[in-house]
């Protein structure tokens, strides 16, 4: 039985651009997670100021930038 056929190799130019649009993508995602007053915002858990702190909703933004980072790994590694 033969094997699975080998990977495509994509140009460096190429990894590197879809590497820096996933960073990109995730960081917005991120930004707009925390920036934003959504209903998940949830209680503070740590104040920084009168007027900011950190809330229990804020923790969804390490998901995109995880993702982003994860996506970029993978572009650069498929680079030719």
């Amino acid at each position: 039985m033969p094997g699975p056929p080998p990977r495509r190799r994509v140009p460096t130019w190429e990894a590197a651009l879809m590497a820096l649009a996933s960073l990109v993508l995730g960081a917005v995602a991120a930004t707009l997670l925390v920036v934003g007053h959504h209903p998940w915002d949830g209680d503070v858990i740590e104040v920084f100021t009168p007027y900011h702190g950190l809330h229990r909703g804020d923790v969804l933004a390490v998901l995109p930038a995880v993702a982003s980072l994860v996506l970029a790994a993978w572009c650069w590694r498929r680079r030719g």
